[in-house]
This record gives C-alpha cells, structure tokens and sequence, in this order.
C-alpha cells in the first residue's frame, strides 16, 4: 500500500499556506522549509558543486524562496492524514485542522484532527449516526493556526 506524505505550513514571509515535502536543513542552513516539488530539489541551484567556494547567503532575506524550497514557521507545520473531506469538492485533511458536520447549511458538529499514540483522530460525538446518513457531509472550516 503507497501512502502520500507530505506537509503543509505558513510562510515566514506571507503567512501564506504552501503544500509539499517538509525540510530542516543541517550544517549551513538555519529555518525549516517546505519544498513545492515531490522530487528533491537542489538548494542551491546556482551553485557551482565543484567550486570550493563558500556559500554566500548574506544577501537572501529570510523567508524567500531558495530553489523550490520556501520558508515556513515551523509552529505551523502540519502532516497530511490520507485522508480527504466528505463532500463533493475533497479537501486533504492535516493534523490542526479544523471539521464541521453538515446537515445540509446547518452545522451539527465540529472537531480538531489531531496525532496522538501513532495515528490522526478526531473525535466528533455521534460520529458514526453522520457516517450513515447520506444527508451529512463533513468539510474543512480552517486550522489552529489561522487566525
């Protein structure tokens, strides 16, 4: 069974949300990223790799994009579940965000996904009566983190 993993998390610069494989660099590079490619980026796509050159990272303000990788506030990052919203528009679900139950415009519940003891959860009361009844649809109402 393939499993997708990936990330999503606020830009240092923006507040933005990006999508993609989540980064923290060692040795040269301080900050967390998250890379906008499924491949492995070259961080530094400039760079002569045969050059003995040090890397000058003075002139790059924090928060910019470098190669395919952006800066992200690393108390924002979250991990995708696999699984999707019911509805008919499927969103991704990620851990801090936040669910609604839907009867039709009125919601019935909400509830925080969240990673505990080696899974996702997220504990709506009653939520197998939703489950069974084809009249509910649970989508997306936001995450912690946005304000």
């Amino acid at each position: 069974m393939k499993r997708e993993i990936k990330f999503k998390a606020k830009r240092v610069d923006s507040g933005e949300w990006v999508e993609g494989n989540y980064y923290k660099p060692s040795g040269l590079l301080s900050g967390e990223y998250i890379s906008l490619s499924t491949t492995c980026a070259n961080l530094y796509p400039d760079l002569d790799e045969d050059s003995d050159e040090p890397i000058n990272l003075e002139n790059q303000p924090p928060g910019i994009s470098i190669g395919k990788f952006i800066e992200v506030d690393p108390e924002t990052v979250c991990q995708f579940t696999t699984i999707q919203t019911l509805c008919e528009d499927p969103k991704d679900i990620y851990n801090g965000d936040l669910l609604k139950v839907m009867d039709g415009a009125n919601c019935v519940n909400t509830c925080e996904v969240y990673f505990e003891n080696g899974e996702f959860k997220c504990e709506f009361e009653n939520l197998f009566d939703f489950l069974n009844d084809s009249d509910y649809t649970i989508v997306k109402s936001g995450n912690i983190h946005d304000k």
